[in-house]
């Protein structure tokens, strides 16, 4: 039986795990932390939840590939619920609000009162996003694994897309806006994803939503990745946590193991990295092995990543519906500087809480100037790191209190992260934990195919574009399909 090495115990490496198994292979997972997971965790501060990941989970939808590869995993079937949202979010501006509901007429009906002027772009927005809802990753198999009738099928059925694709994978967000007359609706469209993303990555995250591809499973994302943990291990994987991989060691063309930090030498007959691209090329293998495309979008595309805040509060705060955005004082967050907030509540999931309480969380968006503000201010004075990330939370507060003033006086903050937690705690590349900013310059980037050496393979949401979770698992199903297919 053939020994796979995954290197990495986050949604790709446990994914790549499962199907390992699956497969009949002999699989070992080494992880540099206490435990498995990656960024899809979550972690408990004076008896409150805070949840690092899930905002929604693309393929919740049944009849999607995607399902069938959650319900593979543990994630979703066998009973467990998920939790379906009636707004995607809400911004307010200028004492009226604008809101994403999960019903699109209604989303309709109601911007077109507050954008008179707008109807036509409005119309034009509703109508591409159910267009889209058609688009789906492909979670069978990889496109280059696929028969030819297999690829028509699967174009076929997203056919109807390909049109908003084009017409909105190239244009940013901050161009779309100055369709709009109404001063709501510019910065409504702008207050999820900022200018700099492409039209196409707000349309695409609205229409999993619409489309009912996009709750959340119950428990949030700690409870997604131990259950596939305890899925991995149930079929006879073993997982090596505190396990920190020095390299992958090479002989001419293949992998014969990894040498663990502590000097063990581990053999197999592959590997998969399921680690950030960065810590494997460079660290675990030579630089030399990146693929030219990704070597290409290092250089030529941004990332993006969050400071994030977590709070109590001593009052279930009903009056406020998932993710809401509203205007505060001039605020900077590393070199950025912000006048509105974005502020969750996490009141669906009542275990998060004591009784009558509730976590709240803010989100500020940060560029890769701002993360060299966090890394440099973290190596040249941790004090003062601790320091400025207290300072923000406490303004934050002010903001949160200020916005809603039922709740002033009970906020407390639980915990703060900034763009460079997620490179120490993951190793993720300039703080960022959904890979490249979806610009419209990422648009064009194609599917980086896995498939390093021999027997090398690598499996992360960096190899396509829209990154997250669901890349992540897909990538980490495809690794050991490639595995498969060049015999065991």
């Amino acid at each position: 039986m053939s020994k796979v090495i995954i290197v990495g115990g986050g949604i790709a490496g446990l994914t790549a795990g499962i199907y390992a198994q699956k497969y009949g292979f002999e699989s070992e997972i080494f992880e540099k932390n206490a435990h498995a997971g990656g960024e899809c965790t979550g972690w408990t501060r004076n008896g409150f939840h805070i949840d690092n990941c899930l905002h929604w989970l693309t393929g919740t939808d049944k009849k999607s590939s995607l399902y069938r590869l959650w319900e593979d995993v543990g994630v979703l079937g066998n009973g467990i619920e998920t939790v379906k949202f009636d707004s995607f979010y809400t911004s307010h501006f200028d004492g009226k609000k604008a809101v994403l509901w999960r019903d699109k007429e209604r989303t309709r009906k109601e911007l077109r009162k507050l954008g008179r002027s707008d109807g036509k772009v409005i119309d034009e927005f509703i109508k591409a996003v159910t267009a889209l809802e058609k688009l789906q990753l492909p979670a069978d198999k990889p496109m280059d694994m696929m028969s030819v009738i297999e690829k028509m099928k699967l174009m076929m059925s997203m056919s109807g897309a390909f049109r908003y694709v084009k017409k909105y994978g190239n244009m940013s967000l901050k161009e779309y806006v100055g369709q709009f007359q109404s001063p709501l609706l510019k910065q409504f469209f702008t207050d999820y994803m900022n200018g700099s993303f492409n039209v196409l990555s707000l349309m695409l995250s609205y229409a999993t939503f619409t489309s009912g591809n996009g709750d959340i499973p119950k428990g949030g994302s700690l409870a997604m990745s131990r259950r596939m943990e305890e899925k991995y291990i149930s079929l006879g994987g073993v997982v090596h946590t505190n396990a920190p991989v020095e390299r992958v060691n090479i002989d001419g063309t293949k992998a014969t193991g990894i040498t663990l930090k502590n000097g063990e030498v581990i053999r197999g007959d592959h590997v998969i990295c399921t680690c950030d691209t960065d810590v494997t090329f460079g660290k675990l293998l030579d630089r030399k092995y990146i693929p030219k495309q990704l070597e290409e979008s290092y250089k030529k595309l941004k990332c993006h990543s969050a400071f994030q805040a977590a709070f109590s509060v001593d009052d279930e705060c009903k009056f406020i519906q998932g993710t809401e955005i509203f205007p505060c004082r001039e605020i900077t967050v590393g070199r950025s500087v912000f006048d509105r907030m974005s502020v969750r509540s996490y009141r669906y999931e009542p275990k998060f809480s004591p009784v009558g309480k509730a976590v709240l969380q803010a989100y500020f968006t940060q560029n890769e100037d701002d993360y060299e503000y966090w890394k440099e201010l973290y190596e040249t004075d941790k004090k003062a790191y601790e320091d400025k990330k207290r300072e923000l939370a406490e303004e934050i507060i002010l903001g949160i209190s200020a916005q809603y003033q039922q709740i002033n006086g009970t906020i407390e903050i639980l915990d703060v992260w900034t763009p460079y937690t997620y490179t120490k705690w993951t190793g993720a590349y300039k703080g960022a934990y959904m890979g490249f900013l979806y610009s419209p310059k990422a648009h064009e980037q194609k599917h980086i195919s896995g498939k390093i050496l021999d027997n090398v393979y690598i499996a992360t949401q960096w190899q396509q574009i829209s990154g997250g979770l669901p890349c992540a698992a897909v990538e980490g199903k495809f690794a050991v399909q490639r595995i498969e297919k060049v015999g065991k």
